[in-house]
């Protein structure tokens, strides 16, 4: 089993079969009343446990209705037991020479406490009343209590049974003492580096960049959090919790992230950035590093990028057939500037190198410049940003225009100087693509005014701009019409400025393709402006945003609200996908 992945893969020992159905009932009705299950989510355990065997809780973690610590606690509510975390607390030394190895992990419990005649033995199964019978007679003369810990809690116990991994991926020390011992901070970089190079830490590593990826996320956080640390993924959009881990794991998984990246392992009272490469089965990935200090250590925050596999299409993405084919006329001009836009996750990235892979079918000369370089293509020239040394995207601009490129792609225009080199590039013959963060596509151009760009250059080097969200499109599997909220509805109508607006949504109810959540992988919805004389004209004459925005629509812009709009009334999505892109916008 995965340290990150507490419970979904274990069989559990001694398992005699069907669980009593009362307790199995009891069970999922404590987790409806906390809130942590549905009915639904219940009702498909129960039926799924009378196909197959087995116990009820182990079914829910599998189907990731509920998490291994949620059924620890609901287990150790429901047969009046504590709670015992081996993550915050490891087991004493003194307590494990009461069990030998090979039967707790037969068994699947471990001894946690011992003083005296007095031994705390955790249990993953409460409810085999046959483990806790050999135990007691394991232990003749102890007065034995006992302690619900998950799956994830017996590994990481296990462990300190082996010498060579005594440290764990939970950080857990070989003597046995609290993990919050384990805090203190080493001065020694060369000793750091020793430690992040142990089995564990790399392990861990690997492990997260694994998960994350079955997963389908396209970053994973660790945030420390007073004596321990917070492990999450970002998958759809959402952060969701997986895993929670001593504050000495966190802190070989902040090492073993700098090291792989180069990144200063003394820095911990600035930030860092960086990348590496991995392999996670047949993947190949980009990893992009970000180190943060926060009060309490350093955040991290590892975002994925795979490198293998073909290029993205703008159907593969989700665009509209009118949007993409604004694009591909954009694109099949020989010069000028097309911008993508949109905050951080809006999907600008997987859209860029779509545009690149059209633009790779021709014989062009194609440059990127990026920061990190997130996919290794074959058939561009990619350049990677090394701001340590000085060399920035507009360093590297300079010198790829001494090249004879015909199309440069720059990640991001971030300051004055690149927006004037790039404008000026656009002008003189070649196709410039970039990036920039605004919430809409009109507010590029005074974010471009804004950073003193002159009014000329941004009236004839700009080409169009493309902003782009991503939504969730319902479930195909388990969806459903159904009628919108009143309350919704009368936000689409606020929100969209018009009293016409749908009455009915595709709704996903939530099935084991989804896992549940009703809805499907994000999709991309965007707005394009492309300039015409008109609005050059007006950015000329320095029109607002306002005004360039009344002129795009009345033009045939589709705004980034009503494209989602669509996609509701296309019978897609949710009200409330609408909302949360429209508000955004």
């Amino acid at each position: 089993m995965s340290v990150i992945d507490p419970g979904a893969e274990n069989a559990q020992p001694f398992d005699q079969g069907a669980q009593d159905p009362d307790l199995a009932s009891l069970l999922g009705q404590i987790l409806i009343t906390r809130g942590m299950l549905s009915e639904q989510q219940l009702q498909f355990a129960l039926s799924e446990q009378r196909e197959r065997g087995g116990r009820i809780g182990q079914i829910l973690v599998e189907n990731r209705f509920i998490d291994g610590g949620q059924l620890a606690e609901v287990l150790a509510y429901q047969f009046d037991m504590m709670r015992f975390d081996v993550g915050m607390e490891p087991p004493s030394p003194e307590a494990l020479l009461h069990l030998p190895a090979d039967f707790c992990r037969e068994a699947g419990v471990v001894p946690l406490r011992a003083e005296e005649q007095d031994v705390l033995v955790g249990t993953c199964d409460p409810t085999d009343s046959s483990v806790q019978q050999r135990v007691v007679a394991m232990l003749t003369g102890h007065n034995v209590s006992w302690a619900v810990i998950t799956d994830a809690d017996l590994t990481q116990a296990l462990r300190l049974y082996d010498a060579d991994t005594a440290i764990g991926e939970s950080g857990m020390p070989d003597s046995g003492a609290p993990a919050r011992a384990q805090q203190t901070v080493v001065a020694d970089t060369e000793d750091i580096r020793r430690q992040v190079s142990l089995k564990p830490a790399v392990r861990l590593v690997n492990e997260l960049i694994e998960v994350a990826l079955r997963e389908g996320a396209s970053d994973i956080h660790a945030e420390p959090e007073f004596d321990h640390s917070l492990v999450r993924l970002r998958i759809d959009g959402e952060l969701r919790h997986i895993l929670r881990i001593s504050m000495p794991a966190h802190n070989m998984l902040i090492g073993r992230a700098k090291l792989l990246a180069g990144l200063d392992l003394g820095r911990r009272a600035e930030p860092q950035d960086g990348h590496f490469s991995a392999v996670a089965g047949e993947k190949q990935v980009a990893v992009r590093v970000s180190v943060l200090p926060v009060v309490g250590g350093e955040s991290l925050v590892l975002r994925l990028v795979a490198e293998d596999g073909e290029l993205p299409s703008f159907p593969s993405l989700g665009l509209s057939d009118d949007v993409a084919h604004t694009l591909r006329t954009v694109l099949d001009r020989p010069q000028g500037l097309l911008l993508l836009t949109g905050p951080t996750g809006a999907g600008k990235s997987q859209t860029m190198y779509a545009a690149l892979g059209r633009l790779l079918r021709r014989s062009l000369n194609i440059v990127t410049i990026e920061d990190p370089v997130e996919r290794n293509v074959p058939g561009f020239k990619q350049i990677q940003i090394d701001e340590r040394s000085g060399i920035g995207f507009a360093d590297a601009f300079r010198s790829v225009l001494r090249h004879d490129p015909d199309v440069i792609m720059v990640a991001e225009v971030r300051d004055l100087e690149t927006a004037r080199i790039a404008t000026q590039a656009a002008t003189n013959g070649h196709l410039v693509l970039a990036t920039m963060h605004t919430n809409d596509a009109i507010a590029a151009i005074p974010r471009l005014r804004a950073m003193g760009l002159e009014t000329y250059m941004i009236a004839t080097g700009l080409t169009a701009v493309y902003a782009q969200r991503l939504y969730r499109p319902s479930c195909t599997h388990c969806g459903e019409m159904r009628p919108i909220e009143a309350r919704l509805r009368e936000m689409l109508k606020g929100l969209l400025g018009r009293e016409d607006v749908p009455e009915q949504e595709f709704h996903g109810i939530g099935c084991p393709q989804c896992a549940f959540t009703g809805y499907g992988d994000r999709r991309a919805v965007g707005e394009i402006f492309v300039l015409d004389e008109n609005a050059q004209r007006l950015i000329y004459e320095d029109a607002d945003a306002d005004a360039l925005r009344e002129y795009a629509t009345g033009t045939g812009m589709v705004s980034l609200r009503e494209a989602a709009a669509q996609k509701l009334a296309e019978g897609v999505t949710t009200a409330v996908e609408v909302m949360r892109v429209g508000t955004a916008s």
